[in-house]
């Protein structure tokens, strides 16, 4: 009968401890004394174990998840997950503005911090670091770090990130597309849909699948933009940012001569491909980059440029000053 009341007085007392807090058990206020002084809120979302005299605690749950023996006491406890941080920057100081918890001030888009210890430049040897100063080397870890200038151009895939000091300016996007001159008079829409091909991407057959982007005049001018314009500027990002060129019709004659209806659309005078894109990261504008199979000299002009304009993509071709709008958006697949 002792063993009976000794066994159900030892649930009982496990069961007392899991409801009580476990702190305060072992003397401990729960007060989190963190390098904020409370400012931020420095706790994680998901499950946190941590060990609390003899026994391993779930802090989110605030129950006991296992009774520590001898043996286990001296084992140490292994994050959950590897991309926790175990302990705050240690250079947090330098920036009290900034929780000491977060990683590239929280926006590690714009900013790169491969050792929690500042933002970093560049390395002589291939590393790439920026600290603070103008001096023309720095030794980091008994490593020598060469200065390179201000600027970094960060490529990776087919895109390149571009740093002035520590600040992210603009992101270029590459297609790899090479550039084509159409053979005939009327071969550019041929011409554009071969550069595509180059940069490893599929061209709709015809008018498939395109997006319009334009409504226009009884001359074939375009005169407002569709409201699938938006859409069709996204399927351009889309398949750049995938490594796509994407064939487009552009707009730019005061009469319509070839394409009419009802096997064109009546407004689209001529195709390009767009190649690339440059997205601002200042200002949030993006500039698109394509060739133009209409001149055999200019057509792969890094002037050849469109961006948003009045609802529409518009721009100029490097060989003629006259201004076009993007009528149509093909389909482009991988």
């Amino acid at each position: 009968m002792r063993k009976i009341f000794l066994f159900i007085g030892t649930m009982f007392l496990a069961c007392s401890i899991q409801a009580q807090d476990i702190f305060k058990q072992h003397g401990f206020n729960k007060e989190i004394l963190t390098l904020s002084k409370g400012r931020y809120e420095e706790v994680f979302t998901s499950k946190e174990i941590v060990r609390v005299g003899s026994v391993l605690l779930n802090t989110k749950t605030n129950t006991i998840i296992e009774f520590l023996t001898e043996e286990t006491e001296d084992t140490p406890f292994k994050a959950e997950h590897s991309s926790r941080w175990l302990t705050p920057d240690p250079l947090a100081e330098k920036h009290p503005e900034i929780s000491p918890y977060v990683f590239c001030a929280n926006n590690p888009v714009r900013y790169v911090d491969p050792d929690g210890r500042d933002w970093y430049r560049h390395d002589e040897s291939g590393a790439v670091i920026w600290q603070e100063g103008n001096s023309a080397s720095t030794t980091i870890n008994d490593q020598v770090y060469g200065n390179i200038g201000e600027t970094y151009n960060q490529t990776v895939g087919n895109t390149t990130y571009n740093y002035s000091q520590n600040s992210l300016e603009s992101i270029d996007y590459a297609t790899g597309a090479t550039f084509q001159a159409q053979t005939t008079g009327t071969g550019c829409k041929a011409a554009a849909d071969n550069m595509v091909r180059s940069s490893g991407a599929t061209p709709s057959a015809g008018r498939t699948g395109e997006v319009l982007m334009a409504n226009h005049d009884a001359n074939g001018v375009a005169t407002t933009p569709t409201a699938n314009a938006t859409a069709g500027v996204q399927r351009i990002e889309s398949a750049i940012m995938d490594g796509n060129a994407i064939t487009v019709g552009v707009d730019y004659k005061p009469q319509q001569q070839n394409n009419l209806a009802p096997s064109g659309d009546g407004m689209t005078d001529h195709f390009v491909a767009v190649v690339g894109m440059n997205v601002n990261v200042q200002t949030g504008s993006t500039t698109y980059r394509f060739y133009d199979p209409g001149s055999s000299r200019n057509g792969d002009s890094s002037a050849n440029t469109m961006s948003s304009q009045g609802g529409f993509l518009q721009g100029r071709t490097a060989a003629y000053s006259q201004p076009f709008k993007v009528t149509t958006v093909r389909n482009s697949t991988r």
